[in-house]
């Protein structure tokens, strides 16, 4: 019919009485109407691909009264079209998968570039505490030889002091190089007098 409709000078609607204008207009509605079933036959068939071949999908549809309702010729040229449709859509679908796979692969490289400036960041403040524990042992250290030493000099003093009462002390150091005072309280022999009795 859309050949008719082509050899027709449709500049002339005068060239068409109105039944005819009536019957070509039914009969137009009828092949739309007839299109419309065979398109929606082939989104309903399933595994068709941009890749599927005619033959093929024929096999699937035959018994379909869509399938009848459409002369071979425009079911070839409908389906061609819904190929070309379905390789744009398929197209699209690679196209969005690939940005989604990039925008992943970016994320992924972001969140690693994140996570290890953290990591170095966590290690450079744990070399810094290290380094402060390290001072402040040394501090530590250095405070506690000089708490032994003042200890040392207070018990010489006290030593003395003892000495001079009449306690004998004596110093040495152990082991670990602290200083160890033995006090021991001196005590007077009686002199003897040349007759070997003691002097009062």
């Amino acid at each position: 019919m859309r050949q008719q409709l082509k050899e027709l000078d449709l500049a002339a609607p005068a060239a068409l009485s109105p039944e005819e204008q009536q019957r070509v207009f039914l009969e137009v509605r009828g092949e739309l109407r007839a299109e419309a079933g065979f398109k929606s036959l082939l989104e309903a068939t399933p595994g068709i691909t941009a890749g599927t071949s005619w033959p093929l999908v024929k096999r699937k549809m035959w018994t379909d009264p869509r399938f009848e309702a459409v002369p071979e010729p425009r079911r070839v040229a409908l389906f061609r079209e819904f190929k070309a449709l379905l390789s744009e859509v398929e197209a699209y679908q690679r196209s969005q998968a690939s940005k989604k796979a990039e925008a992943d692969r970016a994320a992924a490289e972001t969140e690693a570039k994140r996570a290890a400036a953290e990591a170095k960041a966590k290690k450079d403040n744990l070399g810094g505490l290290q380094d402060e524990q390290a001072r402040l042992k040394a501090e530590y250290d250095r405070m506690e030889a000089k708490l032994r030493d003042m200890e040392a000099r207070l018990k010489l003093k006290e030593a003395s002091l003892f000495e001079a009462g009449g306690v004998a002390a004596t110093a040495a150091r152990d082991r670990e190089g602290n200083v160890v005072f033995r006090f021991d309280e001196q005590k007077e022999e009686p002199s003897l007098n040349g007759s070997g009795l003691p002097k009062h």
